[in-house]
């Protein structure tokens, strides 16, 4: 008996897949009301600074394994097994964590089996995304990521309305059950496609970033269809693992970190920095659409280097936020998280560029580690202005989130070099082969 929505005629139904990836990708929004736990957590559970940050830093260390876990299976059994997996193991957190009243069962469950969900279904829908729509990949992963940032802007404000009529630990209980039909219903229009589907119409070209006049069919047996072996011998891996390690600090502060700092920085009350932290969500949104679509058309590279710039502004400019500068600070903070939506709806698509979709799905978990060690750092480097002699001065927050911006603006420059030269060389290969 099938499950899932058929796979005929896929052309069309393509687009109903697209709207369930979505949905699947706002379940992972929860994972964005962190900020909102931090208060409560050191109100009403003995939690503190350093505990709470200890258990983001543990669950982004298991979330490189799981994620790797996670890739490996899911090229072996199937986006549907996987991400099935993902939804039960999201509403065993939420019980866990409405039962608790102490840090360590709280901890656990984040640590586990909030992270896990979180990591492979990012993986499952991206990989499914990837393979529907080898002709519109960066626009397919972008309008799919916006189901975590539009969810995000949604359920971040929803939630600290449950925390402030149902309580703290039933707000948990509400959320698990939701999330957990959501993902259920959804994942029934979401089939994972044959291998090797073409829409019809489509020819494939390459697309790494180059310009247009240089995009050539026959340059793409250099390229793409490499398995995670190949994938590690090519010199781009490591600048592409390391780009984003770099420049997604910045966004992981934004996403994550945001609500307790707004009330620290510029002295607004848990309610508006719920809010902000929803218009922060509503600018990603915008961003992974608006900055996806158009990587499509002049290279995602191209967009990359733009968007390590504008991360790099944004960050500069939040040094110099002070109390009571509510407008300036959101100003740039929405600049920020609109930067930042791009980074993670054009990532994802150029590691399909560069290696092929084939093995997506283990390539890009593999890949996926660097911007899960940024979030390993993000709250470290977040709560610099939090203690000790620099305890409400954030600017060495966001100067050296700023400097890690402005190396990874390099790198994205040096990788489109990389890439083009390479081309040149393909070329005046196959041109001498032809004489």
């Amino acid at each position: 008996m099938r499950l899932q929505m058929s796979t005929k005629n896929l052309d069309k139904t393509r687009w109903i897949a697209l709207a369930a990836g979505i949905v699947l990708m706002s379940t992972l929004s929860y994972a964005s009301t962190w900020s909102l736990m931090v208060n409560p957590m050191i109100e009403t559970r003995g939690a503190t600074d350093k505990s709470m940050a200890m258990i983001f830093t543990l669950a982004t260390a298991s979330g490189m394994l799981f994620s790797l876990i996670g890739g490996n299976l899911l090229d072996k059994i199937g986006s549907t097994k996987v991400i099935i997996s993902a939804i039960f193991s999201l509403a065993v957190c939420q019980f866990i964590c409405a039962w608790t009243t102490t840090v360590l069962p709280f901890g656990i469950a984040d640590v586990i089996f909030l992270t896990w969900q979180g990591s492979v279904v990012y993986i499952a829908v991206y990989a499914n995304m990837a393979k529907l729509f080898p002709d519109k990949k960066g626009t397919a992963i972008a309008i799919s990521g916006m189901g975590i940032t539009g969810g995000s802007m949604i359920f971040v404000p929803f939630t600290q309305y449950l925390i402030d009529t149902l309580g703290f630990g039933n707000q948990f209980l509400v959320t698990g059950i939701l999330f957990t039909i959501m993902g259920l219903a959804a994942l029934f229009f979401f089939p994972k496609p044959e291998e090797g589907y073409v829409p019809k119409g489509y020819e494939p070209v390459f697309d790494a970033g180059e310009d247009e006049g240089d995009q050539d069919e026959t340059l793409n047996s250099g390229f793409v269809q490499k398995d995670w072996k190949m994938m590690i011998k090519d010199p781009a891996f490591y600048i592409a693992f390391a780009m984003p390690l770099l420049v997604n600090v910045a966004g992981q502060i934004l996403n994550y970190q945001l609500a307790w700092m707004a009330q620290d920085i510029v002295q607004v009350s848990a309610g508006k920095a719920a809010w902000m932290l929803s218009g922060v969500f509503l600018m990603g949104t915008l961003g992974k659409l608006f900055w996806g679509t158009v990587a499509d058309k002049v290279g995602r590279l191209n967009i990359l280097i733009v968007l390590a710039a504008l991360s790099c502004l944004s960050m500069v400019g939040l040094m110099f936020i002070g109390a009571g500068q509510v407008v300036l600070f959101t100003v740039l903070i929405f600049l920020g998280s609109f930067a930042s939506g791009g980074n993670s709806s054009t990532y994802p698509a150029l590691i399909a560029d560069l290696f092929g979709s084939k093995y997506y799905g283990f390539n890009f978990s593999i890949c996926y580690q660097a911007i899960m060690l940024a979030s390993m750092v993000a709250p470290w480097i977040a709560v610099l202005g939090r203690s000790g002699d620099n305890e409400g001065n954030y600017a060495i927050t966001f100067g050296l989130t700023a400097a890690l911006c402005f190396i990874g603006f390099i790198l994205a420059i040096v990788l489109r070099k990389m890439k083009k030269d390479n081309i040149e060389v393909v070329k005046k290969i196959k041109k001498e082969e032809a004489v």
